[in-house]
């Protein structure tokens, strides 16, 4: 009996420990040094302790030593809205990604190459900045650095050596919410109208510097502790709220990497429109007293939207890119504004991949500049838009188009 409870109470204690050693998301930073290619990898990692969506970090590094040559994300964003870029700032790379459904709980996020040619110290550091995680009902999840990859080098005569490698890492360092990217100098338009040649995502083109701001972004960023003033979708994200074109997700946050449902964007055009009145949509997935009920109805009354057949228009559903485009073209055309524009989409190695019903309005929203590639060489006309990516294309098309 003695030797039972024993057991049950080690049982207990194991039990207990690992509930414990779960209870904080963990990301991992590791490094490798190749000496005979000159180039240093580095990979980011997950252990979600709980459901996930979307994460944001930036990967910091020494960029008076070290050259990005790539950065590709890995199997745990490979199902979600990947944004990564290595234009960020002087020093950093910012990734983002969101998913509407739950993404892998463990495994890699990016994997970063950089070159380096000299140094004249011992050693560089690569640290996780600003970092979020995102459970699957928009609320942050508690999560942690595991480690930070420091890279040791072997100086001689300001060169470095071909020989002896070594990788070590810090103690665990336990993140904030609300820190922000450091290195860059880059600042804010601060205006009340976004840059238009501003890339929703890039991975290749550089960003310029835009002017200095005319207030401070601060006064902005107190409405929302989920966007800083150097997140490319600030100025959308601030124009779009301060016109009371987008509400926030919540208590302080805005979600800028969760999805806009078909629903909160005709919402968003209705209210543009000052709520009109209009006739009920027989829609069946469409109640009579929804917070979306009138601005579905009044889109459908003016041909904005169709639905998405069998008698049903999916408000729930997750937005594509290429639906975000038709609606805003059949709303250009409903304002009387020209929708001639045509791009040729075959600059884009996915451009096959875009709906026939779409093509045109497609075509249209990259020929105004609405809506641009995620990448230099990708449209991914039918991944999920984020709110953030909303946020850009109304403002484009409201402030450029209207």
């Amino acid at each position: 009996m003695k030797k039972l409870l024993t057991l049950f109470v080690l049982l207990f204690l194991l039990s207990g420990f690992t509930v414990f050693a779960a209870e904080a998301t963990v990301l991992d930073v590791a490094g490798t040094l190749s000496a005979e290619d000159k180039t240093v990898t580095v990979e980011i990692s997950i252990d979600a302790a709980e459901a996930f969506c979307g994460c944001s970090f930036n990967l910091v590094y020494d960029n008076e030593v070290l050259d990005i040559v790539s950065v590709t994300g890995g199997d745990v964003v490979k199902s979600a809205t990947a944004i990564i870029n290595d234009s960020y700032a002087e020093n950093s790379i910012r990734v983002v990604s969101a998913s509407a459904v739950e993404l892998p709980k463990s495994g890699n996020i990016i994997t970063a190459v950089f070159s380096y040619e000299k140094i004249d110290k011992k050693s560089v550091a690569f640290e996780i900045e600003n970092c979020k995680i995102m459970g699957v009902d928009s609320s942050k999840i508690s999560h942690k650095i595991n480690n930070t990859a420091t890279i040791v080098f072997e100086v001689e005569d300001n060169e470095t050596t071909t020989e002896a490698t070594t990788e070590i890492t810090t103690e665990s360092t336990t993140t904030g919410g609300t820190s922000k990217p450091s290195g860059g100098t880059s600042k804010p338009s601060g205006g009340n109208k976004p840059d238009k040649d501003k890339e929703e995502v890039t991975t290749t083109a550089k960003q310029e510097t835009p002017a200095a701001p005319e207030e401070d972004p601060e006064v902005f960023l107190m409405s929302f502790d989920d966007v800083s003033e150097k997140d490319w979708f600030y100025d959308s994200v601030k124009y779009a709220y301060e016109q009371k074109l987008m509400n926030g997700t919540g208590e302080n946050e805005f979600s800028p990497n969760t999805g806009l449902t078909r629903a909160m964007l005709v919402t968003i055009l209705y209210r543009v429109e000052k709520e009109p009145r209009c006739e009920i949509a027989q829609f069946a997935d469409v109640a009579k007293d929804t917070w979306y009920t009138n601005s579905v109805s009044w889109a459908s009354e003016n041909g904005i939207v169709k639905g998405v057949g069998d008698g049903k228009f999916a408000p729930d559903a997750n937005i594509t890119r290429e639906q975000i485009a038709l609606i805003l073209y059949n709303y250009a055309k409903l304002k009387g504004n020209a929708v001639a524009a045509a791009a040729d989409l075959s600059v884009y190695s996915d451009a096959a991949s875009v709906s026939s019903w779409a093509t045109d309005a497609v075509k249209w929203a990259v020929g105004e500049g609405i809506i641009k590639g995620r990448s230099a060489s990708t449209l991914e006309s039918q991944g999920h838009a984020t709110r953030a990516e909303a946020a850009t294309m109304l403002v484009r098309y409201l402030e450029y188009i209207k």
